[in-house]
């Protein structure tokens, strides 16, 4: 035979067994679609990887969590039955790592839990324990991981967990009941004098991250409730950013009282 016939014959057989596989490849894929979807549908396939909690189920985990809020804790709270959640930080958009804040009137405590969803029931392991230092929050031990991560937070209103902001752009600064009394009895001692002025607590406990100098940067008094014993000042840092620094006094009200940095919360 001639090469040339060779080589018909060659794509002759080759065009033959295309068509015949564009044939069959129809009928042979619908079978194995039918074999996909004969498994029932509420068959459950056990696996011991726990699901992701999504977002939708963020304030479930949040009654969960304020149901077995003592089971968190090192101590037991101080004249009542519960500790009292003061506030929820969720680190970035996830739910699976929780820092939760609590008091009894007494102590102020923090801790960062690990949550997963088994079997649409919520498990959480405790991971770190902090406590309230110098107004920053101190790691019983080891180290933060999520220390560098945005944590958004979540606080009670009118009966309801909201969203008040993230680290980006609120500071909060923590304080125990117990420790604002000790202070106004040191001040009340006449020690500390500094600290019934509002704004020497400005220029004292605002974060040195800030840089905050108060013959540069401007600030001015925007609020202030002498029954409430709270005053509002904003500061531009460094001709830059513009935060509201809260300052309120939580046990005396008026000139004898302390005052102390509650929160900052930035505008621009």
């Amino acid at each position: 035979m001639k090469p040339y016939k060779i080589i018909i014959a060659i794509v002759i057989c080759l065009i033959m067994i295309a068509a015949t596989f564009s044939f069959l490849w129809p009928i042979y894929k619908n079978k194995f679609k039918e074999k996909e979807i004969s498994v029932p549908e509420n068959t459950v396939i056990e696996t011991a990887t726990p699901e992701l909690i999504l977002p939708q189920t963020r304030f479930e985990l949040i009654k969960y969590i304020e149901e077995n809020i003592n089971n968190f804790a090192n101590t037991e709270p101080q004249d009542i039955e519960k500790w009292r959640i003061v506030r929820f930080g969720f680190e970035s958009n996830k739910d699976e790592n929780i820092y939760v804040e609590f008091e009894d009137g007494h102590a102020l405590l923090k801790v960062l839990l690990w949550c997963k969803n088994f079997e649409a029931k919520f498990e959480c392991n405790k991971i770190n324990t902090f406590e309230p230092n110098n107004f920053e929050w101190k790691i019983d031990q080891g180290k933060d991981s999520f220390a560098d991560r945005v944590i958004y937070y979540y606080e009670k209103e009118n009966n309801e967990w909201r969203l008040v902001g993230n680290s980006t752009n609120l500071r909060f600064f923590p304080i125990s009941r117990d420790s604002q009394i000790g202070i106004q009895k040191t001040v009340d001692q006449d020690y500390l004098n500094w600290r019934k002025s509002p704004l020497s607590v400005l220029r004292q406990d605002t974060p040195k991250e800030f840089g905050f100098d108060i013959n540069r940067d401007p600030f001015k008094p925007i609020s202030r409730d002498e029954k409430k014993g709270k005053i509002i000042y904003q500061i531009t840092f460094n001709n830059k950013e513009v935060w509201n620094v809260i300052l309120f006094q939580p046990i005396k009200k008026g000139e004898k009282g302390v005052w102390v940095i509650e929160s900052m919360h930035k505008v621009k």
